[in-house]
């Protein structure tokens, strides 16, 4: 008997951890298309899915990234800007959700200059370009979120700004 609820515990932890990386899928994901809508109600009569039934009181009207010109001391110049998360592989959209609010806070204009530096160092130092750079720009790159269910088929700008320079 022991045998048979510890087989039914994993096989729940095995589901559970199945739904939970799949639920943020994009619509066209084929496990999320085909495999979601019928453990969905499983998990909704267990009480393991969680709903949102209030109105955001400040939803966000623009995506907000960072965007690096490292200037090079041979006069070239380098543009440094995060992956879009389309691009990525079911791994690295789990680490981008990690890195995501940071990636805010070093394209917010408020933010301490220190973060910035230090994101500007860590950089640096993975591509090897301590040596070789002279001067940074951390620029702020933001576009606007269309409003839902607004049915324009026009992109809109991607703008950016200037927020912070950096010389080595």
């Amino acid at each position: 008997m022991e045998l048979v609820f510890r087989i039914l515990i994993n096989a729940f932890i095995v589901i559970m951890l199945f739904f939970m990386l799949y639920w943020d899928r994009e619509p066209t994901n084929p496990v999320k298309k085909y495999w979601m809508p019928k453990l969905q109600p499983v998990f909704l009569w267990l009480g393991l899915i969680h709903t949102w039934k209030m109105f955001a009181p400040d939803p966000p009207l623009v995506n907000v990234w960072p965007k690096i010109k490292i200037y090079l001391k041979n006069g070239e110049f380098i543009i440094w800007e995060p992956t879009r998360y389309s691009e990525l592989n079911a791994y690295e959209k789990i680490r981008y959700k990690k890195f995501h609010k940071f990636y805010y806070e070093v394209a917010r204009a408020k933010t301490s200059f220190h973060i910035k530096i230090d994101f500007i160092y860590y950089l640096l130092e993975q591509h090897q370009l301590k040596d070789k750079c002279e001067k940074l720009e951390v620029y702020r790159v933001f576009v606007s979120i269309p409003p839902i269910g607004s049915s324009s088929k026009e992109t809109p700008a991607i703008n950016q700004q200037l927020i912070y320079t950096h010389n080595i």
